[in-house]
């Protein structure tokens, strides 16, 4: 079964709407799927409907594109000011964030993922947590939520 289809099935199986779920097969590449889930906003649905689980991420580890993107999957990772950033499948993250309160910052924790997050100088971050470790150390008037 491709993995087009493997997503479709697991995304009608979690009751996405028809239309959807079809576009998912018409998906031409990796690169599409990526887009449609994780950089369209609906990481958090996806995931915690387990349309993503860890198998089929890891069928996406080792794409180029990926890391590009702030995505991460199965891997240790440092990371100074990233706007936007996924840790997915059994990832470390060491995080900081010193750039003030201009920039939001957001961080997808999955379930088999561990962050940790040094937040300093008003840093804001947010912090969607799916289920992973997330350890904070904040100071200097920044925030964690």
């Amino acid at each position: 079964m491709t993995l087009n289809k493997k997503i479709h099935q697991k995304a009608v199986q979690a009751g996405v709407c028809g239309d959807y779920a079809d576009m998912l097969l018409r998906a031409g590449s990796k690169r599409t799927l990526v887009d449609m889930f994780l950089l369209s906003g609906s990481a958090d649905f996806c995931i915690g409907k387990g349309i993503l689980d860890a198998d089929i991420l890891r069928e996406f580890k080792g794409e180029p594109y990926l890391r590009g993107k702030n995505i991460y999957i199965d891997e240790n990772v440092t990371l100074h000011n990233a706007r936007r950033v996924f840790l997915l499948g059994k990832t470390y993250a060491h995080l900081h964030y010193d750039d003030g309160s201009e920039a939001r910052h957001e961080v997808f924790v999955g379930a088999e993922a561990e962050a940790d997050i040094y937040a300093d100088n008003w840093a804001v971050v947010f912090v969607k947590n799916g289920g992973g470790r997330v350890h904070t150390n904040v100071s200097n008037n920044a925030i964690v939520l």
